[in-house]
């Protein structure tokens, strides 16, 4: 059998078993999570790190500055920690911690909808010199605010049941 017949048989495989479990996209037209599509206001509170997990939300929410209907406010809290891996003699790596408290609310009534807390994290090494931890921590930042906006995107897909209507 040639690999793209065989490519296609997996692939009808699959799609037919998610068909049969009764699997149906959570952002299909229809459904309560579409109103994702639809847009959501993000404002993210912070320095550096706050304006880049704002520009990750607002490209996963397609935010379009004022003309939605919800609007999402995120405070970041990171911290940092020294970590010393065995037998390094010292510290050499350090790990980063993200909370980010979100709320969830309609710009016509400015009530909070939902809200929670979503969470990330990385680790950089800090033991090849100033430039490159510098550049191994922005690396790890990045890492960790993609994760955080990633989690915080799947919570209201998962829960849109629960706040949108």
């Amino acid at each position: 059998m040639s690999s793209v017949r065989l490519r296609n048989s997996v692939f009808i495989a699959i799609w037919a078993m998610l068909v049969s479990c009764g699997y149906s996209p959570a952002l299909q037209q229809g459904k309560t999570a579409s109103v994702l599509l639809e847009g959501i206001d993000v404002a993210v509170a912070g320095d550096r790190q706050g304006f880049h997990l704002e520009e990750l939300l607002s490209h996963r929410l397609n935010s379009d500055r004022g003309l939605s209907i919800y609007k999402l406010t995120v405070r970041l809290d990171i911290t940092e920690r020294d970590e010393a891996t065995p037998g390094s003699g010292g510290i050499d790596r350090k790990w980063l911690r993200s909370l980010a408290y979100y709320e969830l609310r309609s710009t016509q009534s400015d009530e909070i909808i939902v809200s929670g807390q979503v969470e990330g994290s990385a680790s950089y090494s800090v033991s090849q010199g100033i430039v490159a931890s510098r550049g191994a921590q922005r690396d790890a930042e990045e890492r960790m605010l993609t994760q955080v906006a990633d989690r915080l995107y799947t919570r209201l897909v998962l829960i849109a049941d629960e706040w949108a209507g």
